[in-house]
């Protein structure tokens, strides 16, 4: 399997090739606080998207702000930074990573120098994201270059926003055929840019309930996915957030079905207690990279029978592509329980191995996480 990242072309089962360098001194994710800014909408819980491009550079000891900077890391850096971003570290298509250039450009914004994201919403219509800017970036440069693409003040929910064409316009203009109109919307405030295809999917990003990191739920999962029990060091480059209901009665089974494959033959045999949130992060901690899958759970009893089930599946999956292959063969998952926000979370991590070929950011791009399916 081949990945393309900036330009450039790479076998995805190469390893990395330099020890990590040591983490940060304080955890410095930024996921609390991107949750803080995710209200809660039913769009919200179906899945979110996290990354943290600027964490990973800085433990990278790297400065990126150019695909040239890329080009003039050392080797072995520019060969890490590239078997991370993507594969390992989630990028969305609002990020304009997969052409900078043009991107930055166009827009006034320049894809290296974001900090964090959240994409929230499985479907296009409903979806949008936050992006948090590096400290450069200028508000007003991007504002006066969206006028200059066609763009025309709107207010939606209180708020200035510059919009184009219609909703979830796609050709009718430069900007909507860039960005597949996921930029029809485009709210600027201070370094943060809100960006959606539609008005209503933006003013459900502005004017819905409190922030989802509200509920106990998303925030002990939240907690979960930080590190805080497993890897008390551990930096958060990327986490995918799921609600339970959307994952296990529609995601997962619409995959398994599409599949033509059954439960047993990706070597599920065993049942997992429904679970209220659900979710996937990968860090970087002192003792290497860290895989964690969380689930959340009402009963302590519920969570330890889940935790259990998880580390059996998941040294035995075989994935929805691929049903001959043992996914996570040799990893070690290990098991624990943690009590966060009044809840009872299942928590199993594994250290990712040095020489991998599994990018986890594409098995659940592709809902091929059938391990979590109740």
């Amino acid at each position: 399997m081949r990945k393309t990242i900036f330009g450039v072309i790479l076998l995805f089962s190469s390893a990395a090739i330099f020890a990590l360098p040591p983490v940060l001194t304080t955890a410095q994710s930024g996921l609390g606080a991107m949750l803080n800014r995710v209200l809660d909408t039913p769009t919200a819980r179906t899945v979110i998207w996290y990354s943290a491009p600027g964490d990973l550079k800085r433990l990278l000891q790297v400065s990126v702000t150019s695909a040239a900077d890329i080009e003039s890391l050392p080797p072995a850096q520019r060969i890490q930074y590239l078997l991370e971003y993507g594969q390992q570290v989630y990028y969305s298509p609002y990020s304009g990573v997969q052409d900078p250039v043009t991107w930055a450009q166009s827009f006034g914004l320049n894809p290296f120098t974001i900090e964090y994201e959240v994409t929230i919403g499985a479907e296009a219509a409903d979806q949008y994201a936050i992006i948090q800017m590096g400290t450069t970036f200028d508000a007003n440069g991007m504002g006066g270059a969206l006028s200059g693409l066609g763009y025309q003040p709107v207010n939606i929910a209180g708020q200035n926003v510059f919009a184009f064409g219609g909703d979830g316009d796609t050709s009718s203009g430069f900007a909507a055929q860039l960005t597949g109109g996921r930029y029809n919307r485009v709210l600027l405030n201070g370094r943060e840019v809100f960006a959606a295809s539609t008005t209503a999917a933006l003013n459900a990003a502005l004017n819905g309930r409190g922030a989802i990191s509200s509920d106990p739920s998303y925030a002990a999962l939240a907690t979960a996915l930080m590190g805080s029990s497993a890897a008390p060091d551990a930096v958060l480059l990327s986490a995918v957030l799921y609600g339970g209901n959307w994952l296990s009665d529609e995601a997962l089974p619409q995959a398994l079905a599409a599949s033509g494959l059954s439960a047993d033959r990706l070597g599920i045999t065993n049942s997992l207690p429904a679970y209220g949130a659900a979710g996937i992060g990968y860090s970087w901690t002192s003792s290497g990279r860290l895989l964690t899958v969380a689930a959340v759970y009402d009963d302590g009893n519920a969570a330890s029978a889940a935790a259990s089930a998880l580390v059996e599946r998941l040294n035995v999956y075989r994935s929805l592509n691929e049903p001959l292959r043992t996914v996570f063969a040799g990893w070690g998952f290990s098991a624990n329980v943690i009590q966060a926000n009044g809840k009872a979370v299942a928590v199993v991590t594994a250290l990712v191995p040095e020489q991998t070929d599994v990018a986890w950011v594409t098995l659940a791009q592709m809902q091929d996480i059938v391990f979590l399916l109740p």
